[in-house]
């Protein structure tokens, strides 16, 4: 770089000495005459032809010089004017050299001052991430300590619930020697029912909750009526009913009642009756006996046989409820536990569309939508899926 600036200054310097050889130069009028016109006093007629060719011979010279001059001029006045604008082109240069050379310190204290509050910044969002791993160790350790005491507070629950067990089995006992067996020739599930399943008003009570889906139907089916206590509480509020079953004591015991009720298979039952011609399909306690590919059979028929804004309501056992699960098989023709999350599936491909789960409370008999109760999918011993066509 300082070997190129020294050959750039030498150049100017030559060449401003050039330019001022030609300002001095220029003119040739005023340098001495190249002939000397001083005659000796000796010299006569020779002096005279000399004076004459001299003055004709200077007025062609002094006419070429004079234009040789006004050449001159005019090329020294340009050589001036380049080189003015090349001064004044450097001068320019120079100050954009500066201006930019500033440009660079500023850009330059700016980048030092970037790193430092980038530094500085690091340096607290190290120290922000130090605290914030601190506190969500303690949390985690918190909740750690948390889930230890409510793992220990379940096997509490969990013994409790087995000494209850424990106490109840001499009772169940009991009341088994105590009822009559009849029939020794098969599983008599009219006598299990009036063991396990709870009285006939207890039921009633129960299944009051579903009335309001059917008002206004004019043909509900029961099917695997049972005892017949749903078609009870139908005829009680004056909406017209029929139960299915395929047990004859269940059967009998409803005929008893004044109830409509026939001996059939659900299944055949439904396949029986015209499509669209039921306003209404009620199952409790059924569709946990059934095996599961009878189960989509089920609901697949339920829809064809229902009218346009029919409702189907089926009850069964909640196994989210820890008790009731392990209380599930106590029934010997249980198939398998039936979570929510499956039967609502099956409407839902069955083709119903407006799906409601409601968990029962089985303290107050009352039923509970899951959305603001969601505790109620632990706490509640059975569930119902409601779904319309």
């Amino acid at each position: 770089m300082n070997k190129r600036t020294d050959i750039i200054t030498t150049n100017k310097d030559e060449l401003m000495t050039k330019l001022d050889f030609i300002n001095t130069h220029w003119d040739i009028q005023s340098k001495p005459t190249i002939l000397k016109n001083e005659p000796s006093s000796k010299q006569g007629l020779l002096s005279k032809f000399q004076k004459i060719f001299t003055s004709r011979l200077f007025c062609h010279v002094d006419s070429i010089a004079n234009r040789q001059a006004i050449f001159n001029s005019f090329v020294s006045q340009t050589l001036n004017q380049l080189n003015n604008q090349i001064l004044i082109n450097e001068e320019q240069r120079t100050q954009e050299i500066t201006g930019l050379s500033e440009q660079i310190n500023h850009l330059s204290q700016a980048v030092q001052s970037f790193e430092g509050r980038y530094s500085e910044a690091l340096t607290e969002l190290q120290h922000r991430m130090h605290a914030v791993e601190t506190t969500e160790k303690a949390n985690l350790d918190n909740l750690c300590q948390r889930l230890r005491e409510i793992d220990g507070q379940i096997n509490c629950l969990i013994i409790t619930m087995n000494e209850i067990d424990s106490s109840l089995k001499p009772r169940i006992s009991t009341n088994l020697t105590d009822v009559l067996i009849a029939k020794r020739d098969r599983f008599n599930y009219f006598e299990f029912e009036e063991v396990f399943r709870g009285s006939e008003d207890l039921i009633k009570q129960r299944q009051r909750q579903y009335v309001p889906y059917f008002k206004g139907k004019e043909k509900i089916v029961d099917l695997g009526s049972g005892r017949g206590e749903f078609l009870e509480v139908l005829r009680e509020t004056g909406i017209s009913s029929i139960g299915v079953d395929c047990d004859h004591d269940m059967v009998a015991r409803s005929k008893a009642k004044g109830l409509v009720v026939v001996q059939n298979d659900i299944f055949q039952y439904l396949e029986s009756v015209h499509a669209e011609s039921i306003d209404g399909i009620f199952s409790a306690q059924v569709i946990e006996h059934l095996p599961f590919e009878k189960i989509d059979v089920l609901f697949r028929l339920a829809y064809k046989k229902l009218k346009p804004e029919g409702i189907l309501v089926v009850e069964t056992v909640n196994p989210h409820n820890l008790s009731a699960f392990r209380c599930f098989y106590l029934d010997p023709t249980h198939q398998r536990p039936l979570f929510p999350e499956i039967i609502n599936y099956l409407c839902r491909s069955s083709g119903f569309k407006d799906i409601t789960i409601k968990f029962i409370i089985p303290d107050t008999c009352l039923s509970q939508d899951d959305s603001p109760e969601k505790h109620a999918q632990w706490s509640c011993g059975d569930y119902a899926i409601i779904a319309k066509k």
